[in-house]
């Protein structure tokens, strides 16, 4: 049941983070990088390596999406 609750927390994330990247919302990859911590707990504890790849590089490209909007964010304020 555990298994279960923290694998749908994993996808509530996911899917508010892709909604919020719709919005181009600075929130979306924080919200990311959470989920890709929840399903790169799952994936270890059920021995899906595949998928655990996966879950480092979506939450290098969330690490990235940050920085990158922020850094935006700011040059955008000084005009």
């Amino acid at each position: 049941m555990e298994k279960l609750v923290m694998e749908l927390f994993a996808s509530l994330l996911a899917i508010i983070s892709v909604y919020l990247y719709g919005n181009k919302s600075m929130k979306a990859p924080c919200f990311g990088m959470l989920a890709q911590i929840y399903w790169t707990y799952f994936c270890y504890t059920l021995g899906m390596y595949g998928l655990l790849i996966l879950c480092v590089v979506m939450f290098a490209i969330h690490v990235r999406n940050y920085f990158k909007w922020k850094r935006e964010k700011n040059y955008y304020k000084t005009l």
